[in-house]
């Protein structure tokens, strides 16, 4: 049986294949810091926003760190058209949208439960719920 994979933008698939992508992510050099300041910001009544605000003139706390970018499959091709959105791309305006059928098992299986989020925009706590459902360790990965 295949497995279907959708993107707003196959262009990069076709350079590189699924092997060896990453994404750059800002990271918290400290995260105990991090939380730290959080639960001050909290306990004095300071908004997100303004945490963050405060946080960005910090740069030299946060570093990029290459991140592998998962590669997301379904069982069914209904379920993959969805991600074949070019508005979901970066170059929105260039983007080729393609579905690709993939034969053969992925060397981990791991159900997300998405409820209807964007990949950008899914929430951690469904994906440790994933990975603890399929037997892995969130805190491994975070």
């Amino acid at each position: 049986m295949p497995w279907y994979h959708g993107t707003p933008d196959v262009r990069p698939l076709r350079e590189n294949g699924f092997s060896a992508r990453t994404e750059p992510v800002r990271c918290v050099r400290d995260r105990a810091a991090l939380q730290a300041a959080r639960a001050h910001a909290n306990e004095e009544g300071i908004s997100a926003l303004e945490g963050h605000r405060r946080l960005s003139a910090l740069e030299d706390q946060f570093e990029l760190v290459p991140v592998p970018v998962p590669v997301f499959l379904s069982r069914t091709r209904a379920t993959a058209e969805t991600y074949a959105n070019d508005r979901r791309a970066f170059d929105y305006q260039g983007a080729e949208p393609a579905v690709l059928e993939i034969d053969g098992v992925p060397e981990a299986e791991v159900t997300i439960d998405a409820g209807g989020e964007t990949f950008r925009g899914l929430a951690w706590d469904r994906i440790a719920a994933g990975l603890a459902a399929a037997g892995d360790d969130p805190e491994r990965v975070a």
